[in-house]
C-alpha cells in the first residue's frame, strides 16, 4: 500500500511542475500577485486529487471483512438476495484427512438477532454430495418458472437456499473425485456462474433492470448459463464416481 501512495503522490508532483513551467514559459503579462495565486491555486488542486487518489487506493485494497456482511449464508429473506455474505466455514477433517459428516452452524449474532441462525448439512460420501448437487439442479428448473411468471422475489428466495448447499456438496466432490478428473475448474466456473446470476436477480428484484420483461429477459440468460456450468460439474462429478469405484 505504502509503494501505491508513493506513485501516486510521484505522479502528481510531477504534474504540477509542469504545470508550473508551463505557466513560466508564457508571456510575462501579468504581475507577480496573479503568479502567485496561480501556483497556490494549483498546489491546492494538486493536493485535492492526492486525497482523493489515497481514499480511492485505500478502498480498492481492503477486502471485505465480517464487519460488512448483511447476511449470513443460508439465510433466505428477500433482503438478502445480492448481499454480501462471510464464505462458508470449510467441512472439518479427521485425523486421516477425511471430511467430517457434521453440521456447519453459521450464527446471526448481530446481523440479524431476531431471525435464526442457519444449519448446513456437509455430505458423507460423494454419492450423497452429488445427490444435493442434482436435488439443487431441479431447484433452478423450479427458479425459471417464477422468472417466467414475473415471481423475481421468490426465484432469489430459491437461490438463496441453494447457493451454501452447491458449496459445500461441491467441496466435496472436489475433495473425493480422483485427482485425474482436473473437476476444479468446474467447480469455480460453477460458483462463478451462480454468483453472476444472483446479481442479476438482485438487479432485477430492485428495478435497476428497468421494465420486468427486461429483468426476466437478463436473469433467464444468465440462469441458463448456470445450469450448464452446474451440469457440466455434476457430469464430471459422475465420471468421478465411476473411476474411483473401479
Amino acid at each position: 500500500m505504502t509503494r501505491l501512495l508513493g506513485i501516486a503522490l510521484l505522479l502528481l508532483l510531477s504534474s504540477e511542475g509542469s504545470q508550473c513551467n508551463a505557466l513560466s514559459l508564457k508571456p510575462n503579462n501579468d504581475n507577480k500577485v496573479n503568479n502567485h495565486q496561480s501556483s497556490f491555486l494549483s498546489r491546492r488542486h494538486a493536493m485535492a486529487v492526492l486525497i482523493g487518489t489515497v481514499t480511492t487506493v485505500v478502498t480498492l485494497i481492503q477486502p471485505p471483512t465480517a464487519a460488512d456482511a448483511a447476511c449470513i449464508a443460508g439465510d433466505t429473506s428477500v433482503d438478502c438476495i445480492g448481499t454480501y455474505r462471510d464464505p462458508i466455514p470449510r467441512q472439518k477433517l479427521d485425523s486421516r484427512g477425511r471430511p467430517i459428516s457434521e453440521d456447519i452452524h453459521l450464527k446471526q449474532y448481530t446481523l440479524h438477532p431476531n431471525r435464526d441462525d442457519v444449519f448446513l448439512s456437509t455430505p458423507n460420501s460423494l454419492e450423497e454430495a452429488i445427490g444435493i448437487l442434482t436435488d439443487q439442479r431441479l431447484a433452478m428448473d423450479s427458479m425459471e418458472e417464477f422468472v417466467s411468471s414475473g415471481e423475481l422475489e421468490q426465484a432469489g428466495v430459491i437461490l438463496l437456499g441453494a447457493l451454501p448447499k452447491l458449496t459445500v456438496a461441491g467441496r466435496f466432490v472436489v475433495f473425493a473425485v480422483p485427482a485425474a478428473t482436473r473437476i476444479q475448474p468446474f467447480f469455480q466456473a460453477a460458483e462463478e456462474q451462480m454468483s453472476q446470476l444472483e446479481h442479476t436477480v438482485a438487479m432485477g428484484v430492485r428495478g435497476k433492470k428497468g421494465i420486468l420483461a427486461v429483468a426476466q429477459l437478463a436473469i433467464l440468460k444468465d440462469l441458463s448459463q448456470a445450469k450448464v456450468a452446474l451440469d457440466d460439474f455434476i457430469k464430471l462429478a459422475k465420471m468421478g464416481q465411476t473411476l474411483k469405484i473401479a
